[in-house]
């Protein structure tokens, strides 16, 4: 991985090989061992093994080091088209959730809709969103998708218990947690049995105020790269828009329904 080629003469008498007893199981004895490498950094290992003892020679090694070489380019150019392909269904989908999330402005449905697309956007087991209440202590629970009714109701999630949601809040910054190894998590007997694993929890920011979290839940631990995090954050930005949205729209509606009941209590009284 440092850029040098090895060569291993006799596999079942070298103390680097990790697994000598096996090796000579196998029937290989010779090995030779060259990076795979592009100008900026290595990927890994390419090796070839004899089944007699063999001497290679410097024109063996030269070509498989070219070898080597062009594999590493076909191999980082394979990454960089997949991390492209993966951008674009990326964005296509978070239209696709964004659109979904403005078709209504009825806050339970907005809720709902964003639960189930994280869900089906992640392939995960679960997802909710939880809102901070008046007091800022509780978080409220807003939507769900895929979670039974017997674990939402274990009982209410506040800040001074659930430390996870306190330091996302705190910090407004997203954080994981492996549930059999972190003691963060405020009803861990409960999660087991529900078959959660893994949390991970990102803030829901509005206008640089976090006023919830929205929780993606796996039965295995997971490994978020950077682009499945970035893609989160963004989800997690859209679905705060859109709660903003849902809320303003339900308080211009309630004013407007008082408003017009007003209006007709005082035109009844001028017409009787």
């Amino acid at each position: 991985m440092q850029g040098n080629h090895v060569i291993v003469s006799d596999a079942a008498k070298d103390d680097r090989i990790q697994y000598r007893a096996e090796t000579e199981k196998e029937g290989l004895r010779s090995i030779l061992c060259v990076p795979l490498r592009t100008w900026e950094k290595a990927l890994g290992t390419l090796r070839v093994y004899t089944s007699e003892i063999h001497d290679f020679n410097q024109e063996e090694i030269l070509f498989l080091m070219a070898l080597a070489r062009i594999g590493a380019a076909a191999i980082e150019n394979s990454r960089l088209f997949e991390g492209c392909s993966r951008g674009q269904s990326s964005l296509n989908k978070l239209l696709e959730i964004s659109k979904a999330m403005n078709s209504s402005l009825e806050p339970r449905e907005v809720f709902n809709v964003i639960a189930r697309s994280v869900v089906e956007a992640m392939n995960v087991k679960a997802a909710s969103i939880r809102l901070l209440d008046e007091t800022g202590k509780r978080l409220e629970l807003a939507a769900a998708y895929g979670l039974s009714q017997e674990y939402l109701s274990k009982g209410p999630v506040e800040l001074e218990k659930s430390l996870i949601d306190r330091e996302v809040i705190r910090k407004a910054e997203s954080m994981s947690i492996d549930l059999f190894k972190d003691g963060r998590w405020q009803y861990p007997e409960e999660a087991k049995r529900e078959g959660i694993a893994y949390v991970v929890c990102v803030p829901l920011t509005r206008m640089g105020t976090v006023i919830g979290t929205l929780r993606v839940y796996s039965d295995k631990v997971l490994q978020f790269d950077r682009s499945d995090m970035d893609f989160l954050l963004s989800l997690a930005n859209i679905a705060a828009t859109a709660i903003y949205n849902a809320k303003l729209y339900r308080l211009v509606r309630t004013n407007w329904e008082r408003l017009t009941k007003e209006v007709w209590e005082l035109l009844g009284r001028d017409v009787f």
